[in-house]
């Protein structure tokens, strides 16, 4: 009530002043750099660009597309292009959603030791660098002829005419819910094992091929128009391919307290149409996992909240004293412990494969003898610190993860493990699929100690007994917001 009695007292000034804050954000977009923001007319994922631009909208930011050609600082843009315009009255607000993003560290980052103090959540929301869609930031203003709009309207998609078969780009993330749908109505679904040309466009290894058949092109005009996907008709000459199938996905979830990376694994499953089955403590413990799962995946976690073991020990650690366990009956308590990791790595030796997103690597290099070491284990903060960037890999595009992937690619790190491959007889058995260049290595963020990241690995996919054990040294479906780097998860799951 006090707050209503405020506003309504005080209406005239409250109100003014937003008017104030308004019309200055507009004038620094008209008299400031930066002017405006391009988005490129040739995006890696082009649906996921109509995705930013239409989540820009629904945000309250204004979307403007050229009704001419146009010369933005001597580069010409086509009719059609989009543009955001910096003189908006939410300007501060979308500058730190599309602006290169340095952390403000000042002498209160740090504690009197010299310890640097993280944020509480992130160093950087650059949402065009978690989607990976590509801008060109105006330092001068843009002369031209553009049309605000009130919504963005999606490419329509297409088939094409084929008495062979259709090709999907595996670029775009919407071709993998395409392809899940196809797959659980029966439909054969193939990977393409080299490039293929169809007019002047090339399908890259990696990109699906449905062959066709009755009923099948009715199918994909259904898929075209619902997720406005282009199934390109295949060439009549010959290409190679292999087939591809669902694999039975097994997500872990421990019960105590809850795991927030394992309820968005889930919900980005489910939006793809991915088919899951969540996997409790009782469920590894029982073993036999082979026979009822290809994957399993365990998210984001401390080691020692999987295993149930040494809880009290890291939570003093990592909160000192500010948080502590709580006590629970013994049959409420959970933990995969000692027996579960023997029947996790009976899985993987038969021919499962286990994902390991983010913290959870430490837990599979570690119980799992992995001939791998995470450099950063050790490490104090005054030494390395990223609490919450984006940094670019290097991707090995032969591996079949990498399908479809940027092959500049940025992906989001928050204080993750970075990984080392320890020389062995067997070190042909483990591929590195993202590794960190030499230097320059973020994008935009907070990161201390760039030279412990400097040529290590982001990503491992590692040979055990028959199967794999899959290696992410990052969160790639990080709150569902890592669009870029979905599909390097998605083809974990893919068989």
């Amino acid at each position: 009530m006090a707050t209503l009695k405020a506003a309504a007292n005080f209406r005239e000034i409250i109100l003014g002043n937003m008017y104030k804050k308004a019309m200055r954000s507009v004038k620094a977009g008209l008299n400031e750099a930066p002017y405006a923001f391009v988005v490129k007319p040739r995006q890696h994922d082009e649906l996921t660009t109509y995705k930013f631009l239409k989540l820009l909208t629904e945000m309250g930011v204004t979307v403007s597309r050229s009704k001419r050609e146009f010369i933005a600082e001597g580069v010409t843009y086509p009719r059609g292009t989009f543009i955001i315009f910096a003189a908006q009255s939410c300007r501060p607000y979308l500058i730190s959603l599309l602006k290169r993003t340095f952390y403000h560290a000042g002498p209160f980052s740090f504690r009197p030791d010299g310890t640097p103090i993280s944020p509480y959540d992130l160093c950087t929301y650059n949402i065009a660098e978690f989607m990976d869609v590509d801008l060109h930031e105006c330092s001068e203003a843009i002369e031209g002829e553009f049309e605000d709009l009130t919504s963005v309207r999606f490419p329509r998609g297409r088939v094409g005419e084929s008495s062979v078969g259709y090709l999907l780009d595996c670029r775009f993330n919407d071709s993998f819910a395409a392809v899940n749908r196809l797959l659980r109505k029966g439909i054969e679904v193939h990977r393409i094992k080299e490039p293929v040309k169809v007019g002047g466009e090339t399908f890259a290894k990696g990109s699906f091929y449905v062959p066709a058949g009755e009923g099948i092109e009715e199918e994909l005009r259904r898929q075209s128009k619902r997720l406005h996907l282009v199934f390109a008709a295949a060439p009549q000459t010959q290409f190679d391919h292999e087939p591809t199938k669902m694999l039975r996905i097994g997500m872990y979830q421990r019960y105590w307290g809850g795991n927030m990376d394992e309820g968005w694994t889930r919900w980005l499953l489910e939006r793809y149409r991915f088919k899951y089955k969540t996997i409790k403590d009782a469920d590894i413990k029982r073993g036999r996992l082979s026979r009822k799962y290809d994957v399993i995946v365990l998210p984001s976690d401390h080691k020692s909240l999987i295993l149930g073991e040494g809880i009290e020990e890291y939570l003093q650690k990592r909160f000192k004293g500010r948080f502590t366990m709580p006590e629970f009956p013994e049959e409420y308590k959970s933990g995969i412990g000692k027996e579960g990791v023997e029947k996790l790595k009976e899985f993987v030796e038969d021919g499962g494969v286990l994902v390991t997103l983010g913290e959870a690597s430490n837990f599979a290099i570690e119980e799992l003898k992995l001939p791998v070491m995470n450099v950063l284990a050790d490490v104090k903060p005054k030494d390395f610190l990223c609490p919450g960037s984006t940094l670019h890999v290097n991707v090995n595009t032969d591996n079949p993860l990498a399908y479809g992937v940027a092959e500049d690619l940025l992906i989001i790190f928050r204080n993750h493990p970075a990984f080392e491959v320890k020389p062995g007889p067997k070190n042909e058995e483990l591929d590195v699929v993202l590794s960190y260049p030499d230097e320059r290595i973020m994008e935009s963020g907070w990161l201390i100690g760039e030279e412990k990241l400097s040529r290590k690995a982001a990503l491992i996919d590692a040979k055990m007994g028959k199967g794999r054990v899959v290696l992410f040294g990052f969160s790639p479906q990080f709150r569902a917001q890592s669009d870029a780097t979905f599909k390097l998860f998605f083809n974990s799951l893919l068989g």
